[in-house]
């Protein structure tokens, strides 16, 4: 059914995080039950742990060996709570130069809810704004998502696309009782599209039930009984944190067992296993399992996610995905393996790898910032140089040396954009960058790994 199963895996993994100086979780639908003790979902892990302005470049390679496919270079800038303000991403040309083709602002109410995010595209020739995109969201005062609209940027002017509704009730203790759903168009008015009923035992501690109900296909008004969860056990009266629950749907008055989730968490709260069974001819059926591992500072360093077999007669894989990750020594995700695995295969096969590297500019002083006003990196390096020229005047003209004196790349930078100088086909070794602004000229030593 379209909406089975949905509560539960809202109290699985809608979970935003408010930690200490990480970068803010941007949802991408409503946010449930953010009065209920979150904590952060490290899966999706943030970027970075630190609120400054800062460049990532982020390397995408497609399938074994390690053959660069795409790249893209995004800088992040914060606000004094440490709370991301705005992304700005970059994209080589066929010259090296990068362009900005894309730029992301994030406006937050008090409570540090995101209320705003605004998506603007541009061209890669003349930088002109192609599209836009805006989505709006309110908050009730359990910080609760409770009215989201979205827009599009056509021809210079706004148009609304569509706007969407969370109707909450809460009882005396604070506690979600029930959220009505509904959604609109941009002429017509909301619709209800479906609702869930919560029911806490005495104590408030621990959930009882959870019942979902649709519309009438006839009667938008009128309710009818869907699904339900019950034996739903929580860890620690967690409501994001279901370790067991099942899912019933009701046929002509008698509840019929239908599908339920069994879950494992670490020490620290973080999920650890999944497992999603369907219920068929007596006997339970395994569908779905997540597995997550993580390091000694409860960074996931592993994530996969297995599809079994509908047949009663074998427990087989049919495909699988997972991420391999790693962190540098500051907590920021530096690569993502990933891998896939298909029924009859006898091992994982590596698919795109996705890799990381971070640069805080503000801590940068060497010759070439303080001469050129430039920011050289990374060095050593493996497949390029990162050059950002900060002076708008420079005419800068860059080349690059073996130890032997022979050119084995020259430019020429009249922009003051990054600049990717290309050193995947030179061998190890060391090499000498000359930079030459009018007059001036600057070298500096490189390392190729």
């Amino acid at each position: 059914m379209k909406n089975q199963l949905i509560l539960i895996l809202v109290f699985l993994f809608a979970v935003v995080a408010k930690s200490n100086g990480e970068q803010k979780k941007i949802p991408t639908k409503s946010i449930f039950f953010k009065n209920q003790n979150h904590t952060q979902s490290h899966a999706s892990k943030s970027f970075f742990k630190s609120g400054s302005h800062q460049w990532l470049r982020i390397a995408t390679y497609n399938t074994s060996p390690d053959n660069l496919d795409t790249f893209s270079i995004q800088k992040f800038s914060y606000n004094n709570n440490a709370t991301l303000r705005q992304t700005v991403e970059s994209r080589p040309l066929s010259t090296g130069k990068f362009v900005d083709y894309s730029l992301t602002s994030y406006t937050y109410d008090v409570a540090g809810n995101l209320t705003v995010t605004l998506v603007q595209n541009y061209d890669s020739i003349n930088h002109n704004l192609i599209n836009a995109s805006k989505d709006s969201s309110v908050y009730d005062t359990h910080n609760n998502q409770i009215y989201t609209s979205s827009s599009i940027w056509v021809s210079g002017v706004w148009k609304l696309s569509g706007v969407s509704k969370n109707i909450y009730s809460y009882d005396s203790k604070g506690k979600t009782t029930k959220i009505i759903y509904q959604n609109a168009d941009t002429t017509g008015p909301f619709i209800n599209n479906f609702r869930d009923d919560f029911f806490w035992n005495a104590s408030g501690a621990t959930l009882d039930s959870a019942v979902e109900y649709m519309p009438d296909s006839v009667n938008n008004n009128k309710w009818i009984l869907q699904d339900r969860g019950i034996n739903i056990i929580l860890l620690n009266g967690d409501i994001n944190k279901v370790l067991a629950a099942t899912i019933q749907a009701d046929s002509g008055g008698v509840w019929k067992d239908l599908s339920r989730i069994t879950a494992t968490y670490n020490g620290l709260g973080n999920p650890l296993t999944s497992l999603t069974e369907n219920y068929s001819n007596g006997l339970w059926v395994a569908t779905d399992k997540e597995i997550y591992k993580y390091n000694s500072h409860n960074d996931a360093t592993l994530t996969e996610i297995d599809t079994y077999s509908d047949s009663l007669k074998s427990f087989e894989i049919t495909f699988a995905s997972a991420d391999s990750l790693q962190y540098d020594a500051n907590g920021n995700l530096i690569t993502d393996q990933q891998y896939f695995f298909f029924s009859g295969d006898t091992s994982w096969e590596q698919s795109n790898k996705l890799v990381h590297q971070y640069q805080d500019f503000s801590a940068i002083k060497n010759e070439l910032a303080d001469n050129f006003n430039i920011i050289l990196y990374p060095n050593p390096c493996t497949d390029h140089i990162m050059i950002i020229n900060k002076n708008p005047d420079a005419d800068l003209k860059i080349t690059l040396y073996d130890v032997a004196g022979k050119q084995v790349f020259t430019m020429q930078n009249k922009e003051s954009v990054p600049i990717s100088v290309p050193t995947a086909f030179l061998p190890k070794g060391i090499y000498n960058l000359v930079l030459m602004n009018g007059n001036q000229v600057l070298s500096s030593k490189i390392v190729k790994e």
